[in-house]
């Protein structure tokens, strides 16, 4: 393990080691709130006033 490797390269040279998962836009609500309930939010992938406030705006959004 090197913090000088980019995740994009590394990928690219073990494609058998992960695989894209496509949420239909109609669930897309239903998984960011299990997502909240997991405490996987904006505020802990992305510390900081960015990731804050990225949480704040979708928090007071409404829901369409």
């Amino acid at each position: 393990s090197s913090p000088t490797v980019r995740l994009d390269n590394w990928l690219q040279k073990h494609p058998e080691l992960y695989f894209r998962i496509v949420i239909p836009a109609e669930l897309k609500w239903e998984v960011r709130d299990k997502l909240d309930q997991a405490n996987i939010t904006e505020r802990v992938l992305f510390p900081g006033l960015g990731g804050l406030s990225e949480w704040l705006k979708r928090h007071y959004s409404s829901k369409e």
